[in-house]
């Protein structure tokens, strides 16, 4: 590889080979056109040189050994403890983390031909919050991001202040309060775009939702300050968010979808919110909900876990196993969101109704198990049941202090077993399972034919044989990828579900 100053760059200069960070990442591809502004940006983001392959040299052997660390199999030691996952050259994982090493499994990898393995870097010795720096400015200066929807939540739904309490809300509950929410208008998925799932996305479009995704982030994490700081919210603020949510979901669902597996590990409320925000409101199209409602969907589950604010952050990123005293906060935390509601109870407009109630139910189970009432069934609003279950799927995927994420195919087998125990209503699983597959969207798999693939998106009539982008054949990347619809291939099948091959990194990678 050829390393070169940025101050060896021209503006104006067409590049022939791309150019990468020396965490592997590539910065941009060949073809591309530098500019003044590019340039610029790479400064700004701490990038002060660059590298690119010799002409002919395939850049693969320093991106494996830029992003991993290689360990010869001989230094493994028995009854050493691997704190990260670990992986063949080829990327396919060898042993999951948090695994002991035994003499059998290290006599397992040497039959197996295995004379070294790859450990991945983290994000710090990677340096990679330039990348991502850089990433971000190139975003908002170029993509076009999906427009958001004209709608507003239907004024007759709105709340009035003093009904933002646990005490009005459960007299209403047991006064027999309407909380089934009718299907009754022209369903939103009849609205909604379907792109060709064996098309490849271009990259601008990918940019677009990307820039819109982290403006979300930015955006959210300025919202819940000032929701720590008891301040007035704003509620078009959040009613934008929620917008733009919708608004991408009717262009395309499974590029929405997608960003519901990015995960913010410096903050885990932010990327949480909305996380089950995408999931949310992609659940209540599936189930015929008209455009209002769904928007109405997408406030609800954004401020669905808002009371965690104010419980304390010791107790959140707490490594171990919580004391009662702490599990007894942890469930007061939809208590304290009604209390944070009331700053945006009759500001302007103010709320629908069923925001407050989400925010304190969603966390009730179907037969009764779950908390601040334990409620069951009927008496548990529709929209709480659609948010729990997304947020207990989004909790699952995602890394916390005390435990690694659990596999996407995993969690929503999970779901599946608890509908059948009925902690959860069945038809609202069979929705999320008709929008993101057994296998779902953004994960990944192993095929029959010994390729591994991304799920790229969902099959109308078989959960278990998604569309997919085969990435990697025999371990070995492919040039290009290849769309595959599993429900008309009948010879290939998902063998397994995988942790991503190969270095990792690009959410939009595949589609």
């Amino acid at each position: 590889m050829e390393e070169l100053k940025l101050s060896q760059l021209k503006p104006g200069t067409a590049l022939d080979r791309p150019i990468y960070h020396s965490s592997g990442e590539m910065l941009l591809g060949a073809a591309a056109v530098l500019t003044g502004e590019t340039l610029g940006l790479l400064e700004e983001s701490g990038i002060t040189e660059v590298l690119r392959p010799e002409p002919g040299e395939d850049p693969g052997e320093f991106i494996l050994d830029a992003k991993n660390l290689v360990i010869p199999i001989d230094e493994i030691k028995i009854g050493q403890r691997m704190t990260q996952p670990v992986f063949s050259r080829s990327g396919a994982l060898l042993i999951e983390a948090g695994a002991v090493i035994s003499e059998r499994m290290a006599g397992s990898l040497r039959r197996r031909g295995v004379d070294r393995i790859y450990v991945r870097k983290s994000t710090t010795e990677l340096g990679l919050d330039a990348v991502q720096a850089f990433r971000r400015a190139m975003r908002k200066l170029n993509a076009p991001r999906p427009a958001p929807v004209n709608d507003c939540v239907d004024d007759s739904r709105r709340i009035a202040p003093e009904d933002c309490t646990p005490e009005a809300i459960d007299r209403m509950i047991d006064a027999g309060g309407e909380l089934v929410v009718p299907r009754t208008g022209t369903p939103l998925l009849e609205s909604m775009k379907r792109p060709d799932p064996l098309a490849v996305r271009s990259q601008e479009t990918k940019d677009g939702y990307m820039a819109m995704y982290e403006s979300a982030i930015s955006n959210t994490a300025k919202i819940f300050k000032t929701f720590e700081e008891r301040r007035e919210v704003p509620e078009e603020r959040i009613g934008r968010l929620a917008r733009e949510a919708v608004g991408a979901l009717i262009e395309d669902r499974d590029l929405l979808l997608n960003l519901s597996n990015l995960k913010t590990e410096y903050n885990y409320l932010l990327g949480h919110s909305l996380g089950v925000t995408v999931l949310s409101i992609s659940v209540a199209a599936a189930l015929g909900y008209d455009r209002k409602l769904v928007l109405e969907m997408g406030h609800a589950a954004y401020l669905h876990d808002v009371g965690m604010l104010r419980v304390p952050k010791e107790i959140v990123s707490k490594p171990g196993k919580l004391t009662d005293q702490e599990m007894m906060q942890i469930r007061r935390h939809p208590i304290f969101g009604l209390d944070m509601l009331q700053s945006l109870v009759g500001h302007r407009s103010g709320l629908a109704g069923t925001i407050p109630i989400v925010a304190y139910q969603s966390h009730e189970r179907a037969n009764g198990s779950g908390y601040p009432k334990g409620r069951k069934g009927r008496v548990v609003h529709d929209f709480a049941k659609i948010v729990g279950i997304c947020d207990v799927y989004e909790a699952m995927t995602s890394r916390r202090s005390w435990r690694q994420p659990m596999l996407p195919y995993k969690a929503m087998e999970q779901l599946v077993l608890m509908a059948s125990r009925g902690q959860f209503d069945s038809e609202i699983v069979k929705a999320l399972l008709h929008c993101v597959s057994l296998f779902p969207i953004g994960s990944w798999v192993e095929l029959s034919d010994e390729s591994s693939a991304r799920v790229v998106s969902s099959s109308e009539s078989n959960y278990t044989r998604p569309i997919v982008s085969v990435m990697y054949r025999k371990q070995e990347p492919l040039e290009k990828p290849e769309r595959v619809n599993l429900s008309r291939e009948k010879e290939i099948g998902i063998v397994r579900p995988i942790l991503e091959p190969g270095s990792g990194g690009n959410i939009m990678e595949g589609f």
